[in-house]
């Protein structure tokens, strides 16, 4: 397993909880209505003065949302028929046409009611989705199904961790109420790591955990180093801004051998160094050699004990 102290890049502790500004709410589940929408090229994307048509490059598929006029942040949007975060959107699009290795698996941590995960499975792929809420967990189980994915995807209804165990989630805000996040309070769900669960080539690992990044980071290291992880993008807004958050995941990456590149929303993405990496939200890492594992390479970090 790779070092994380070694590198300089030693993994926070989980961070301060902070008492929600509202009163933690219960779910709001409504698991007898379904709120379905057909997700095609009717999508599109809101600017100042115009409204752009999306780009979109596999057949139309359905997914079904919390109660739009409750989730104001995902679900509304997606009524609306206004693409929800079209940056990553367009990411897992491109990086799937990009990719070397087509067959590759694809990794959702963070799935909420399945919006990216859907569209990884739309794309003909085997799909990997963690999810620790219930409430959105049945909606990604009722679209796979509905679509008829189930035979290329699996659902784990836990948080993605450094250590396998159990911890709380609370949703983050009663407008928002698929948007989990880790802290003292709220429902206690299992907890796995990823180095547990994947052990073979990844095209795209995408991990949005509201803060937690860092220990799924610490749980992936075995795949990281000894398996292909071709593209990944995490949210790191949540991050703690100090010198225990950011800087050393991105030192960790780059040791890899992978590069950071924006997120912006929408493309084209630029390069980011250990300057810049710091002034965007989401944030794209690619591995520069994609032929081959960090531990099958030439020179594999010093820090890397690779598996034979």
């Amino acid at each position: 397993m790779l070092s994380l102290m070694a590198l300089g890049a030693s993994i926070c502790p989980p961070p301060a909880f902070k008492p929600p500004t509202s009163p933690l709410m219960p779910m709001q589940c409504n698991l007898t209505t379904d709120y379905w929408v057909r997700v095609d090229s009717s999508f599109t994307r809101e600017c100042r003065r115009c409204t752009v048509v999306y780009a979109f490059t596999v057949q139309p598929y359905m997914i079904t949302t919390h109660n739009p006029s409750i989730d104001h942040y995902i679900s509304r949007p997606i009524h609306a028929r206004t693409l929800f975060d079209e940056g990553v959107f367009t990411f897992i699009q491109g990086s799937f046409l990009a990719a070397r290795n087509p067959d590759a698996l694809a990794v959702d941590v963070g799935g909420n009611i399945g919006w990216f995960t859907m569209l990884m499975l739309a794309h003909g792929r085997r799909v990997v989705t963690f999810e620790p809420l219930p409430c959105n967990a049945v909606h990604i189980a009722r679209g796979v199904a509905r679509n008829g994915f189930g035979h290329r995807h699996t659902l784990y209804n836990s948080a993605v961790s450094d250590a396998a165990g159990r911890v709380r989630v609370h949703p983050t805000s009663p407008a928002n109420p698929g948007n989990g996040a880790i802290g003292r309070l709220g429902i206690e769900v299992p907890a796995v790591t990823l180095d547990d669960v994947i052990d073979e080539d990844v095209t795209v690992l995408k991990v949005d955990v509201e803060g937690f990044e860092l220990h799924v980071l610490a749980g992936a290291t075995r795949l990281l180093c000894n398996r292909v992880v071709e593209f990944m993008l995490f949210e790191v807004a949540h991050l703690r801004r100090d010198g225990c958050s950011r800087a050393r995941a991105h030192a960790f990456l780059v040791k890899l051998g992978y590069e950071a590149h924006a997120a912006t929303d929408p493309p084209p993405y630029w390069l980011l160094d250990r300057n810049t990496h710091t002034q965007t939200n989401d944030i794209i890492y690619a591995l520069k050699d994609p032929s081959r594992a960090p531990c099958k390479r030439v020179i594999a970090p010093d820090s890397c004990l690779c598996k034979h």
